[in-house]
Protein backbone atom coordinates (compact mmCIF):
# COMPACT_ATOMS: atom_id res chain seq x y z
CA UNK A 1 0.00 0.00 0.00
CA UNK A 2 0.94 3.44 0.54
CA UNK A 3 4.17 4.50 2.29
CA UNK A 4 4.09 6.11 5.63
CA UNK A 5 5.29 9.13 6.08
CA UNK A 6 9.13 9.95 7.88
CA UNK A 7 9.52 10.55 11.14
CA UNK A 8 11.82 13.88 12.00
CA UNK A 9 12.01 17.17 14.24
CA UNK A 10 9.32 19.53 14.06
CA UNK A 11 10.20 20.78 10.45
CA UNK A 12 11.07 18.19 8.50
CA UNK A 13 9.04 14.93 9.14
CA UNK A 14 6.04 14.43 6.21
CA UNK A 15 2.69 13.08 5.64
CA UNK A 16 1.67 9.80 4.64
CA UNK A 17 2.18 9.20 1.16
CA UNK A 18 -1.90 9.44 -0.20
CA UNK A 19 -3.53 8.76 -3.86
CA UNK A 20 -1.98 12.85 -4.39
CA UNK A 21 1.68 11.53 -4.30
CA UNK A 22 4.43 11.60 -1.91
CA UNK A 23 3.55 13.65 1.25
CA UNK A 24 4.42 16.78 2.19
CA UNK A 25 5.32 18.80 5.71
CA UNK A 26 1.75 19.47 5.95
CA UNK A 27 -0.43 18.50 9.13
CA UNK A 28 -3.58 18.10 6.87
CA UNK A 29 -4.42 15.03 5.41
CA UNK A 30 -2.66 13.53 1.76
CA UNK A 31 -5.58 12.64 -0.14
CA UNK A 32 -5.75 9.63 1.77
CA UNK A 33 -2.72 9.72 3.69
CA UNK A 34 -2.62 10.93 7.34
CA UNK A 35 -0.95 14.24 8.13
CA UNK A 36 2.42 14.27 9.83
CA UNK A 37 3.08 15.81 13.42
CA UNK A 38 4.29 19.13 13.77
CA UNK A 39 5.73 18.58 17.27
CA UNK A 40 3.50 16.12 17.83
CA UNK A 41 1.99 12.82 16.72
CA UNK A 42 1.06 11.42 13.01
CA UNK A 43 -2.36 10.93 11.86
CA UNK A 44 -3.96 8.01 10.68
CA UNK A 45 -4.61 6.88 6.67
CA UNK A 46 -7.94 6.65 5.19
CA UNK A 47 -9.22 4.21 2.76
CA UNK A 48 -12.60 2.70 3.40
CA UNK A 49 -13.06 5.16 6.62
CA UNK A 50 -10.97 8.84 7.85
CA UNK A 51 -7.71 7.68 9.57
CA UNK A 52 -7.92 9.01 13.29
CA UNK A 53 -6.18 11.97 14.03
CA UNK A 54 -3.31 11.84 16.64
CA UNK A 55 -3.25 12.60 20.18
CA UNK A 56 -0.65 14.44 22.47
CA UNK A 57 -1.41 15.32 25.54
CA UNK A 58 -4.91 14.79 25.07
CA UNK A 59 -4.99 16.93 22.04
CA UNK A 60 -6.63 14.81 19.19
CA UNK A 61 -7.20 17.52 16.74
CA UNK A 62 -4.41 19.23 15.09
CA UNK A 63 -3.09 16.72 12.85
CA UNK A 64 -5.80 15.03 10.58
CA UNK A 65 -6.02 11.60 9.33
CA UNK A 66 -6.30 10.72 5.46
CA UNK A 67 -9.57 10.69 3.96
CA UNK A 68 -11.46 8.24 3.09
CA UNK A 69 -10.84 6.58 -0.99
CA UNK A 70 -13.31 5.13 -3.12
CA UNK A 71 -16.57 3.18 -3.19
CA UNK A 72 -18.76 0.40 -1.48
CA UNK A 73 -18.59 -1.52 -5.20
CA UNK A 74 -14.98 -0.89 -5.77
CA UNK A 75 -15.09 -0.10 -9.18
CA UNK A 76 -11.98 2.05 -8.87
CA UNK A 77 -9.49 0.56 -6.05
CA UNK A 78 -7.51 2.53 -3.82
CA UNK A 79 -3.87 1.15 -1.49
CA UNK A 80 -4.74 1.90 2.22
CA UNK A 81 -3.03 5.50 3.30
CA UNK A 82 0.31 5.82 4.86
CA UNK A 83 0.11 6.83 8.46
CA UNK A 84 1.97 10.23 9.00
CA UNK A 85 5.38 10.88 10.54
CA UNK A 86 6.13 11.78 14.16
CA UNK A 87 7.73 14.88 14.77
CA UNK A 88 9.98 15.81 17.85
CA UNK A 89 12.52 17.59 18.87
CA UNK A 90 13.32 15.44 22.03
CA UNK A 91 14.28 12.10 22.42
CA UNK A 92 12.53 11.35 18.68
CA UNK A 93 9.40 9.99 16.67
CA UNK A 94 8.89 7.63 14.65
CA UNK A 95 7.76 6.97 10.65
CA UNK A 96 3.72 6.14 9.94
CA UNK A 97 2.71 2.76 8.97
CA UNK A 98 2.17 1.81 5.70
CA UNK A 99 -1.20 1.23 4.13
CA UNK A 100 -2.58 -2.31 2.98
CA UNK A 101 -2.27 -3.63 -0.62
CA UNK A 102 -5.41 -4.31 -3.56
CA UNK A 103 -6.21 -7.85 -4.25
CA UNK A 104 -8.75 -9.25 -6.50
CA UNK A 105 -9.73 -12.07 -7.43
CA UNK A 106 -12.08 -13.77 -10.47
CA UNK A 107 -12.92 -17.65 -10.23
CA UNK A 108 -15.14 -20.32 -10.50
CA UNK A 109 -15.49 -21.08 -6.87
CA UNK A 110 -13.05 -19.68 -3.78
CA UNK A 111 -12.77 -21.13 -0.42
CA UNK A 112 -10.71 -19.50 2.17
CA UNK A 113 -9.15 -22.24 4.39
CA UNK A 114 -6.05 -19.42 5.86
CA UNK A 115 -6.13 -15.91 5.71
CA UNK A 116 -6.83 -13.67 3.11
CA UNK A 117 -5.70 -10.30 4.55
CA UNK A 118 -4.69 -6.59 3.03
CA UNK A 119 -4.07 -4.82 6.64
CA UNK A 120 -2.63 -1.54 7.19
CA UNK A 121 1.14 -1.51 9.35
CA UNK A 122 0.83 0.08 12.63
CA UNK A 123 2.95 3.18 13.46
CA UNK A 124 6.03 2.19 14.92
CA UNK A 125 6.12 3.25 18.95
CA UNK A 126 8.37 6.27 19.85
CA UNK A 127 10.64 7.72 22.64
CA UNK A 128 8.14 10.44 21.92
CA UNK A 129 6.01 11.51 19.23
CA UNK A 130 5.00 8.16 17.21
CA UNK A 131 3.14 7.79 13.82
CA UNK A 132 -0.06 7.35 12.97
CA UNK A 133 -1.19 3.95 11.34
CA UNK A 134 -2.03 2.62 8.09
CA UNK A 135 -4.98 1.95 6.14
CA UNK A 136 -6.19 -1.30 5.16
CA UNK A 137 -5.97 -1.47 1.53
CA UNK A 138 -9.23 -3.57 -1.30
CA UNK A 139 -9.92 -7.08 -1.84
CA UNK A 140 -12.81 -7.95 -4.41
CA UNK A 141 -13.89 -11.60 -4.88
CA UNK A 142 -15.81 -12.30 -8.11
CA UNK A 143 -16.88 -16.17 -7.57
CA UNK A 144 -20.00 -18.18 -9.10
CA UNK A 145 -19.25 -20.40 -5.23
CA UNK A 146 -17.81 -18.41 -2.36
CA UNK A 147 -16.72 -19.82 1.16
CA UNK A 148 -14.61 -17.36 3.15
CA UNK A 149 -14.34 -18.40 6.78
CA UNK A 150 -15.10 -16.51 10.15
CA UNK A 151 -12.82 -12.77 9.70
CA UNK A 152 -10.49 -14.72 7.66
CA UNK A 153 -11.01 -12.26 4.83
CA UNK A 154 -9.35 -8.61 6.31
CA UNK A 155 -8.63 -4.91 5.24
CA UNK A 156 -7.98 -3.29 8.98
CA UNK A 157 -6.17 -0.40 9.89
CA UNK A 158 -2.93 -0.67 11.74
CA UNK A 159 -3.03 0.77 14.70
CA UNK A 160 -1.01 4.19 15.61
CA UNK A 161 2.32 4.05 17.55
CA UNK A 162 2.71 4.31 21.06
CA UNK A 163 5.06 7.19 23.00
CA UNK A 164 7.21 5.99 25.35
CA UNK A 165 9.38 7.88 27.87
CA UNK A 166 9.25 11.29 26.29
CA UNK A 167 5.74 11.15 25.94
CA UNK A 168 3.83 8.08 27.32
CA UNK A 169 0.37 9.82 26.71
CA UNK A 170 1.29 10.58 23.51
CA UNK A 171 -0.62 8.47 20.47
CA UNK A 172 -0.50 7.94 16.58
CA UNK A 173 -3.83 7.99 14.71
CA UNK A 174 -4.99 5.02 14.06
CA UNK A 175 -5.33 3.98 10.50
CA UNK A 176 -8.97 3.24 8.76
CA UNK A 177 -9.97 0.25 7.68
CA UNK A 178 -9.93 -0.71 4.12
CA UNK A 179 -12.96 -2.08 1.57
CA UNK A 180 -13.57 -6.05 0.76
CA UNK A 181 -16.20 -6.37 -1.88
CA UNK A 182 -17.78 -10.22 -3.05
CA UNK A 183 -19.81 -10.31 -5.68
CA UNK A 184 -21.49 -14.29 -5.57
CA UNK A 185 -24.19 -16.89 -6.27
CA UNK A 186 -23.53 -18.15 -3.05
CA UNK A 187 -21.57 -17.26 0.40
CA UNK A 188 -20.85 -18.76 3.12
CA UNK A 189 -18.80 -16.51 5.84
CA UNK A 190 -18.04 -13.36 7.30
CA UNK A 191 -15.74 -10.65 6.82
CA UNK A 192 -13.75 -7.61 8.60
CA UNK A 193 -14.87 -5.19 7.80
CA UNK A 194 -17.86 -6.40 6.89
CA UNK A 195 -18.30 -6.74 2.87
CA UNK A 196 -20.51 -4.87 0.19
CA UNK A 197 -21.77 -7.65 -1.37
CA UNK A 198 -23.76 -8.33 -4.70
CA UNK A 199 -25.48 -11.73 -5.51
CA UNK A 200 -25.24 -12.43 -9.15
CA UNK A 201 -28.77 -13.57 -11.05
CA UNK A 202 -28.75 -16.78 -12.17
CA UNK A 203 -28.86 -17.09 -15.84
CA UNK A 204 -31.46 -18.06 -17.28
CA UNK A 205 -31.20 -20.48 -20.48
CA UNK A 206 -32.97 -19.17 -23.73
CA UNK A 207 -34.75 -21.82 -25.46
CA UNK A 208 -33.72 -22.70 -28.78
CA UNK A 209 -36.36 -22.45 -31.42
CA UNK A 210 -37.42 -25.45 -33.27
CA UNK A 211 -38.91 -25.40 -37.23
CA UNK A 212 -40.91 -28.27 -37.78
CA UNK A 213 -42.41 -28.59 -41.24
CA UNK A 214 -45.72 -29.91 -41.78
CA UNK A 215 -46.31 -31.42 -45.38
CA UNK A 216 -50.35 -31.26 -46.52
CA UNK A 217 -51.78 -33.12 -49.46
CA UNK A 218 -51.29 -36.71 -50.60
CA UNK A 219 -48.76 -38.52 -49.37
CA UNK A 220 -45.62 -39.62 -51.26
CA UNK A 221 -44.27 -42.96 -52.43
CA UNK A 222 -41.32 -43.69 -51.97
CA UNK A 223 -40.50 -40.75 -48.99
CA UNK A 224 -38.87 -37.60 -49.96
CA UNK A 225 -35.92 -38.85 -47.79
CA UNK A 226 -35.54 -42.11 -49.70
CA UNK A 227 -36.23 -39.96 -53.04
CA UNK A 228 -33.36 -38.08 -52.52
CA UNK A 229 -31.02 -40.33 -51.35
CA UNK A 230 -31.78 -42.31 -54.43
CA UNK A 231 -29.42 -41.82 -57.58
CA UNK A 232 -30.59 -39.60 -60.30
CA UNK A 233 -30.61 -41.40 -63.68
CA UNK A 234 -27.61 -40.90 -65.55
CA UNK A 235 -27.95 -39.53 -69.09
CA UNK A 236 -27.19 -41.70 -72.18
CA UNK A 237 -25.46 -39.49 -75.13
CA UNK A 238 -26.34 -41.30 -78.53
CA UNK A 239 -22.83 -41.69 -80.39
CA UNK A 240 -21.95 -39.64 -83.21
CA UNK A 241 -21.38 -41.07 -86.20
CA UNK A 242 -17.95 -41.53 -88.08
CA UNK A 243 -18.18 -39.61 -91.23
CA UNK A 244 -17.00 -42.29 -93.78
CA UNK A 245 -14.56 -41.07 -96.30
CA UNK A 246 -15.75 -41.54 -99.53
CA UNK A 247 -12.13 -42.56 -102.29
CA UNK A 248 -11.17 -40.28 -104.64
CA UNK A 249 -11.41 -42.00 -107.96
CA UNK A 250 -8.34 -43.25 -109.91
CA UNK A 251 -7.94 -41.82 -113.13
CA UNK A 252 -6.74 -44.30 -115.95
CA UNK A 253 -4.98 -43.53 -118.19
CA UNK A 254 -6.09 -43.75 -122.00
CA UNK A 255 -2.94 -45.28 -124.22
CA UNK A 256 -1.65 -43.26 -127.41
CA UNK A 257 -2.85 -44.54 -130.77
CA UNK A 258 0.01 -45.72 -133.15
CA UNK A 259 -0.03 -44.03 -136.54
CA UNK A 260 0.90 -46.42 -139.57
CA UNK A 261 2.60 -45.36 -141.85
CA UNK A 262 1.46 -44.64 -145.46
CA UNK A 263 3.35 -46.24 -148.39
CA UNK A 264 5.65 -44.23 -151.06
CA UNK A 265 5.97 -44.95 -154.80
CA UNK A 266 7.83 -47.61 -155.30
CA UNK A 267 11.06 -47.15 -157.53
CA UNK A 268 11.84 -48.94 -160.02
Amino acid sequence: GFRGGLAGNDDNNTQGEGYPGLGSHSEQPNGNGGGRGHATTGGGGGNGANGASGCDHGNCVSVQGGLAAGNPELTLLFFGGGGGGGGSNGCGGSNGGRGGGIMTIYALSVTVAGALSANGDPGPNACERPGGGGAGGSIKVVADQQTVGSSLVTAVGGPGGNGGAGCSSCFGGNGGVGRIRLEYFSLSGTTKPAASTFTMPTPTATPTATATATLSGQALSPSIAQRGAQQQPTATLAPTPTPTRTPTPTSTRTPTASSTPTPGPVRR
